[in-house]
């Protein structure tokens, strides 16, 4: 609910600095710079998000996270593999078979 993992997710999954962020948020507000700053990470390497903000994140709605965390997992993950010629299904079992080796 503070963006801090969410941020270490983005950077070791796309493999791109975030630049700097606050790793130890207090206040309210501190936590939706951090969110903000990954929501704009996120559109900035191109995936569509919608009705996702940084307020939903940090009340933990649970529905809208788990919806950003599959987006990222289909963006960075699921996507390299359906260029192999696999459809994103197809893609998505072949990485959890991966995954779980």
């Amino acid at each position: 609910d503070d963006g801090v993992m969410l941020l270490n997710l983005l950077e070791t999954i796309s493999g791109d600095d975030v630049g700097k962020i606050n790793s130890t948020p207090k206040m309210r507000i501190h936590k939706i710079e951090n969110l903000n700053k990954a929501l704009k990470f996120i559109a900035d390497h191109g995936v569509k998000l919608a009705s996702i903000g940084s307020e939903e994140i940090c009340d933990r709605n649970v529905k809208l996270t788990l919806g950003l965390i599959w987006t990222l997992i289909l963006r960075f993950a699921i996507v390299g593999l359906s260029e192999e010629g696999l459809s994103a299904k197809e893609g998505l079992l072949l990485w959890c078979r991966r995954k779980t080796e």
